[in-house]
């Protein structure tokens, strides 16, 4: 679980414009959700510019086709500035019942914005392990990095049995 989608001010490819008329199509009923998971699987290599995957994906060896990413909040705002009651109504409305369909065995808290969540979640999902971890954009350096991953991965085992 991350904050936010980021507003993709810094992009240039149109990806984005793309993206939204993929979710009007799909909320006026014209195109199905299976068009708007596969451009976003699509445009993945680009997130964050290009950390997001390579963080996820293959520094860490998660499997995309076995995991769920989800944010609180599911819009991006201009400037990527995230109130706090913005992002308890986000949590409230969207993101926690996604997760009590979800059911995760383990929720990784990417950044220091998800941990406000951390007893909400732990209250909705008992069995549920929730791991702080960090976000994907940090700048705590490439050794903090190296140990993080080694440590997520290390859960990651445990967890998987």
């Amino acid at each position: 679980m991350l904050l936010n989608p980021g507003s993709g001010e810094s992009r240039t490819d149109r990806m984005d414009v793309r993206f939204n008329r993929l979710l009007e199509d799909y909320a006026a009923g014209t195109r199905p959700l299976e068009d708007v998971l596969a451009h976003e699987r699509e445009d993945m290599p680009n997130w964050g510019r290009g950390r997001f995957l390579q963080f996820y994906s293959s520094h860490l060896g998660l499997r995309l086709d076995r995991i769920a990413f989800l944010n609180v909040a599911w819009c991006a705002t201009k400037s990527n500035a995230y109130p706090d009651a913005m992002l308890a109504e986000c949590f409230v409305r969207h993101t926690l019942p996604l997760l009590r369909i979800l059911q995760p065995d383990l929720l990784l808290l990417s950044g220091a914005k998800t941990r406000p969540f951390h007893e909400r979640i732990a209250a909705a999902l008992p069995a549920a392990r929730l791991e702080p971890m960090l976000h994907y954009a940090h700048r705590e350096g490439a050794a903090a990095e190296a140990a993080e991953m080694q440590r997520v991965k290390l859960i990651l085992q445990i967890v998987a049995g």
